[in-house]
């Protein structure tokens, strides 16, 4: 833990902290509702992932930019949650593509990259330090945090009740391995840094294998910042905390 200065979003107070592994550091943000204990109900955990933008140690930015304020719009269910909000240290990215315009990429070429790898470490602190809901884990990512997601899908959909990817690239050939996970997912049809063909490839795909469980919005005409916009849509957080791994079938 760090003494860096609290932060307070929407009700929440988000408290600095940091990871190490050998020579890699980076710092996160964490907000745990103060009522949590062992003799409460468990609580669900969302994880919130940034754009490229955000990248850095200032243990900041990741909260003040692309969407995180907009999840406590709508009586604010995220209040009654676990959130962690890493940030990924400059001069690496969630995801190791070549490029943003990659939208589709292969999981099999690319390693899981030594941030998300941290993150889910630091998941696996949270699970068996605090009184979790395993089944009710969830993802939002924005961009850069929109490959975050969809490649924690593929990699580890096993443990994921529901995700939100907005903007990001995908690996279209695991569909296969998605298809049964509720996922609502935004992209514009005039983006220019992570084209649009991305997501609408993997929803046609995971469509054509029978998925019902997910709901893509294409703003049409729209370029790459639509996190806020699609951060307002209507009953989107209490569409989210709803799912469980529970109901999965």
């Amino acid at each position: 833990m760090e003494d860096e200065e609290e932060i307070i979003i929407g009700g929440a107070n988000f408290q600095a902290m940091s990871f190490t592994d050998g020579d890699f550091s980076m710092k996160y943000r964490i907000y745990v509702p103060v009522s949590n204990s062992k003799c409460l109900n468990p609580l669900p955990v969302l994880l919130f992932f940034h754009g490229a933008g955000e990248r850095g140690d200032d243990n900041c930015s990741q909260l003040f930019y692309a969407g995180l304020n907009y999840i406590f719009a709508e009586g604010s269910p995220p209040l009654d949650a676990i959130i962690l909000a890493p940030q990924c240290p400059k001069n690496y990215k969630w995801v190791d593509v070549h490029s943003w315009a990659d939208c589709q990429y292969s999981t099999n070429e690319i390693e899981e990259s030594k941030p998300l790898s941290s993150v889910l470490k630091v998941l696996k602190y949270i699970t068996d330090n605090y009184n979790v809901d395993e089944n009710r884990i969830y993802l939002i990512g924005m961009s850069m945090g929109g490959y975050a997601t969809w490649d924690l899908l593929v990699r580890h959909g096993d443990f994921i009740a529901a995700a939100i990817p907005i903007c990001g690239g995908c690996d279209v050939s695991k569909a296969e391995l998605i298809k049964d996970i509720p996922i609502y997912t935004f992209h514009g049809t005039a983006d220019a840094v992570v084209p649009a063909n991305g997501t609408a490839n993997m929803v046609s795909e995971l469509k054509r294998l029978g998925s019902k469980n997910v709901v893509y919005v294409e703003y049409d005409g729209s370029g790459h910042d639509i996190w806020d916009r699609a951060m307002k849509t209507q009953g989107l957080m209490q569409w989210l905390f709803r799912q469980s791994l529970s109901n999965r079938c």
